[in-house]
C-alpha cells in the first residue's frame, strides 16, 4: 500500500535580534536528520507547533473528510506510528495548530462543494497530543473567511470585504461570541487576498497577507494584476501601529509572467517578539525576519532552492529561538 509522510527540518536561528543579516543567514543549519511523520493517504494542509521543551504536534486533514495529530516527543528522531483523530464532518480544510502550557489548539474549517467555507472548529490536546472529550467547539459560520488562533484564549475572525478591496477582522471568544469593534488588518487596497495573522510575544498580533495589487494604465480598460506580500503589526487591543508593508523585495512579474510569487506562505512569532515570514519565488523558499517593531532584521534568506520546490507548510520557534520548517 502507497503510505504517504510529512518531511520536518529543524533550523538554528538563534539570538535573532543579536546578528548581523550575514551571520544571521550563515547560522541557518539544519540541527539534526529530517524526520519521516507517517500519514493517512491523502493528507494534506498539514501545520505544526513546537512546545518550549522542543516536543511538537503536526496536524492535518485527508481526502476522507478526517482531521489527524501526530505528537513527537523533544529530542526524539524516529516519531512512532501512532496518529490521533481530532474530528470529522463535511469537508474539513485544517487552518492551524498552536502550542499552549496546557498542550495544543487545533483550528480548522468545514467547506461547501465550491470550496468556500461555511463553519469553523477548534478542539484542544493535552501535551501529549491527546483530543479533549466532547465534541468540537463551533466558533464561526458562513461569511467568515478566516479564524485563527491569538493565544490567551482570544480569536480572530476575518473576511474580504470585496467592494472596498480590504479585509476586515474581528475578535472571537472561545466559543464565537463577537467581540469588540470590526477591524481593518490592510490599509492599501488588496484583491483576492490570502490572509493569516499570529500572535506575538507582547499581546498584539501581526497579520501577512498575499494578493493582487491592480495596476491601472491610462487609456487601458484592462488591470493587470501584480502579487503582493504584505503585512501589518496590531497591539493586543486591535489598534494598528502603522500602516502595512512589504515583506518581500524580489519583485515577483506581473499578472501571469515569472517569477512566480506562491500565495502559500507561512509566519512564525519568534521568542523575542518580533516574527518570520517564509514564501516561495519560482523553485525558492526565502525566510525574512521582523523584530517586534516589525522593522526587517534580515534581508530576504534563500533557505531552500531546489527544482522540486513549491512553498513552505508550515514553521514555528521553539524557545531558544530555533525555527522548525515544515
Amino acid at each position: 500500500m502507497k503510505r504517504s509522510f510529512f518531511v520536518v527540518f529543524l533550523i538554528g536561528a538563534m539570538g535573532l535580534g543579536l546578528m548581523s543579516p550575514r551571520r544571521l543567514a550563515a547560522q541557518l543549519a539544519p540541527l539534526g536528520p529530517e524526520a519521516q511523520l507517517p500519514a493517512s493517504g491523502g493528507a494534506e494542509r498539514p501545520d505544526l507547533a513546537v512546545q518550549p521543551g522542543g516536543g511538537y504536534a503536526v496536524v492535518w486533514d485527508d481526502l476522507e473528510a478526517r482531521v489527524f495529530s501526530h505528537y513527537v516527543a523533544a529530542g526524539d528522531e524516529a516519531p512512532g506510528e501512532e496518529t490521533v483523530f481530532v474530528g470529522d464532518g463535511g469537508l474539513p480544510a485544517m487552518d492551524s495548530v498552536m502550542a499552549t502550557p496546557k498542550g495544543f489548539e487545533v483550528l480548522w474549517h468545514i467547506t461547501n462543494d465550491d470550496g468556500l467555507p461555511v463553519a469553523f472548529y477548534r478542539r484542544h490536546l493535552d501535551p501529549q497530543g491527546v483530543p479533549a472529550s466532547g465534541k468540537p467547539v463551533l466558533l464561526a459560520r458562513g461569511g467568515v473567511d478566516w479564524v485563527w488562533d491569538l493565544g490567551g484564549s482570544r480569536f480572530l475572525a476575518a473576511w474580504f470585504m470585496d467592494p472596498k478591496q480590504s479585509i476586515g477582522a474581528r475578535f472571537l471568544s472561545p466559543f464565537g461570541k463577537p467581540a469588540g469593534l470590526v477591524m481593518r488588518l490592510s490599509s492599501r487596497p488588496v484583491d483576492d487576498p490570502q490572509a493569516l495573522a499570529v500572535p506575538l510575544t507582547d499581546g498584539g498580533f501581526v497579520a501577512v497577507w498575499f494578493g493582487t495589487r491592480l495596476d491601472k494604465e491610462v487609456g487601458k480598460e484592462e488591470e493587470s494584476g501584480t502579487s503582493v506580500l504584505r503585512a501589518r503589526r496590531f497591539n493586543a487591543a486591535g489598534q494598528p501601529l502603522g500602516p502595512d508593508f512589504d515583506v518581500n523585495t524580489t519583485p515577483p512579474g506581473a499578472g501571469e509572467t515569472a517569477p512566480f510569487l506562491n500565495p502559500q506562505f507561512q509566519v512564525a512569532a519568534a521568542p523575542d517578539g518580533g516574527f518570520a515570514v517564509s514564501w516561495a519565488l519560482d523553485q525558492t523558499i526565502y525566510l525574512r525576519y521582523f523584530d517586534a517593531a516589525g522593522r526587517a532584521v534580515t534581508p530576504e534568506i534563500k533557505a531552500v532552492s531546489d527544482s522540486s520546490v513549491f512553498a513552505p507548510v508550515s514553521m514555528a520557534f521553539d524557545d531558544r529561538g530555533d525555527l522548525l520548517l515544515l
